[in-house]
């Protein structure tokens, strides 16, 4: 699990500890980044949208794991199902997703105007 701020993060480990998850690992940071030091991932599930899908977060997919991510520009964003077999990147996507936009290092430059 991701968190944007330090002080989220710690709230978020706690109510996991309390609530008896002992699988779940709380990290601060940008999201976009993916956690290279951890080995590949079956799923990785992305809640803020991006302008494309992160490389760092594809590559480390694990083979035969799916990602949903949200894509797009910071009005309009696609729900997308990526699955990774082999060197084959399927990607299947839903219309009219609103989700908040993520401001991160493969993440929109530029705060989205409203």
């Amino acid at each position: 699990m991701w968190s944007e701020g330090p002080s989220l993060a710690l709230s978020a480990s706690a109510r996991l500890e309390r609530l008896g998850y002992a699988n779940v690992h709380v990290h601060c940071g940008d999201g976009t980044l993916g956690l290279p030091e951890f080995p590949s991932f079956d799923a990785i599930l992305v809640a803020a949208a991006a302008p494309a899908i992160p490389q760092p977060l594809l590559a480390q997919l694990a083979e035969g794991g799916r990602m949903i991510v949200p894509v797009g520009d910071t009005e309009h964003q696609e729900l997308q199902l990526i699955e990774k077999c082999g060197e084959i990147i399927s990607q299947y996507s839903t219309r009219g997703v609103p989700i908040c936009s993520a401001r991160r290092y493969h993440g929109w430059q530029d705060p989205p105007s409203r």
